[in-house]
């Protein structure tokens, strides 16, 4: 069974998860801001629990964004890193679909997907779910600062809400193991197109998230 590392300091969370011989480890705090300070450690801690060093990777997924700038540009440099090292493959997960995965766990068919930006700006993406099936993206990451009209497709919202949702959307419990729920994802797709070089790792932008430019508009999926 491939040796698989999941990290995800795109949010609040720094977490990390290992899966080694069918067992899991994991560990997430909430240290907002300062993801640097605790990502490595925490590597190392999850890898002593496995009884492994991270040269022995297979494998690394990580979560690219959209989402903090710092944060992601943090998970890819670590992801890169560890990957040459192990000669790993490496599989880039959008904020928006960790969000849908962690759904899917709690068996909702339809979200929306909310991670915040800044000041009143959300990344927003709606997915269709079915249990076992990978959630399929119906509405692509935007950036906007009201509800966009497809809103109103939607019933439940996983991440964190905007102030200006409308009445009725559901709210979801938030994760708080963010890594893990990546990881399942990551070891039931490994060795499949997806899993990519090393150099490839790359984070997600998206089109119009600029300080000078808080524009809305559409990018293409990822």
């Amino acid at each position: 069974m491939p040796v698989i590392l999941a990290l995800d300091t795109s949010g609040p969370f720094c977490s990390v998860a290992l899966a080694v011989d069918g067992e899991r480890w994991v560990e997430s705090n909430r240290v907002d801001r300062q993801h640097n300070l605790h990502i490595l450690a925490a590597i190392d801690r999850v890898c002593a629990l496995g009884g492994i060093l991270p040269r022995a990777l297979d494998g690394i997924a990580f979560v690219k964004g959209p989402g903090s700038f710092t944060g992601v540009r943090l998970c890819v440099a670590v992801t890169q890193a560890l990957a040459f090292g192990a000669d790993a493959r490496v599989l880039g997960v959008t904020t928006s679909m960790a969000l849908a995965l962690q759904a899917r766990q709690l068996g909702i068919e339809r979200c929306i997907t909310a991670v915040r930006s800044r000041a009143l700006l959300w990344y927003l993406a709606g997915f269709s779910i079915s249990a076992g099936e990978v959630p399929v993206l119906q509405h692509v990451d935007q950036l906007v600062e009201k509800p966009p009209s497809w809103f109103v497709d939607y019933a439940s919202l996983a991440g964190e809400p905007p102030p200006w949702i409308p009445p009725g959307i559901t709210v979801l419990p938030s994760d708080q193991t963010p890594a893990l729920t990546v990881l399942e994802y990551a070891v039931a797709t490994f060795g499949s197109p997806a899993w990519v070089e090393a150099g490839d790792a790359l984070p997600v932008y998206i089109d119009g998230d600029h300080s000078w430019m808080p524009t809305t508009r559409r990018v293409s999926p990822v």
